[in-house]
């Protein structure tokens, strides 16, 4: 290979540090995901049929909600809205 071998290492820790900050951020973008399932299926009652979320994404109502309240509360809120 042809590579300088002072910067291999440097370049080892940099490749490590971005596969932490990516393992970090997909955890916390599904633990805020399934907040909001949760959020969602408090406020809007599940159907007896199997749930799925493209039936209530036709509504005005749920696509307010999910816009201006799910996108624009960070996951602290949300833990502690789910705690209550």
């Amino acid at each position: 290979m042809d590579y300088d071998e002072d910067g291999r290492t440097t370049i080892l820790e940099i490749m490590k540090q971005q596969l932490i900050r990516g393992e970090i951020i997909m955890k916390y973008t599904l633990l805020d995901e399934f907040l909001s399932v949760i959020i969602c299926h408090f406020y809007f009652k599940k159907p007896k049929e199997p749930f799925t979320f493209t039936r209530l994404w036709r509504t005005k109502k749920f696509q307010v909600f999910a816009h201006y309240f799910l996108d624009e509360t960070y996951f602290l809120k949300k833990m502690a809205l789910v705690n209550i």
